[in-house]
């Protein structure tokens, strides 16, 4: 194939992802601070896990679908989906280690609950990676329909 069109295209980049979603985190955090504020409420504490990488996911699918002109291959998917899902653990460790160092007395608390957490965490990581799959496959197809629908005109 040519340069413009490899073998085995980029599925994503893992620095536009993680831009994304610190972006988007940060986006979040502001939107929460002014909830707090004005309407003295929060974001619910699921939606803020998971929006950030639902948003990040589905730009990479819109990228993807952009620079390449159609869908990624079916077996090859699967592969940028867990490295996505990497970097959510390793983004939330960083979060969690952060906080067991702002707060030292939840030390105990994770140790006497640790086997619950660490299942409850293989379970979240579990539905992120569905989450980082479902949104990607949206940004893929939400921009060829876009295009469609350009060209159609």
């Amino acid at each position: 194939m040519t340069k413009d069109h490899p073998v085995h295209p980029e599925l994503w980049k893992p620095l536009r992802y993680i831009g994304v979603y610190f972006l988007f985190v940060a986006v979040m955090v502001l939107f929460s601070w002014i909830m707090v504020s004005l309407l003295n409420t929060r974001i619910p504490t699921g939606l803020a896990s998971f929006l950030p990488p639902m948003i990040a996911a589905m730009v990479e699918g819109q990228r993807f679908a952009m620079d390449n002109g159609g869908p990624p291959p079916k077996g090859r998917i699967w592969r940028a989906i867990l490295g996505m899902t990497g970097i959510v653990l390793i983004i939330n460790l960083c979060f969690l280690t952060g906080l067991l160092i702002l707060q030292t007395e939840l030390i105990p608390m994770f140790k006497n609950y640790s086997p619950y957490l660490l299942a409850f965490g293989a379970f979240l990581l579990f539905l992120m990676t569905l989450v980082n799959r479902l949104f990607y496959g949206l940004g893929v197809r939400s921009y060829l329909k876009s295009k469609a629908a350009k060209e159609m005109q």
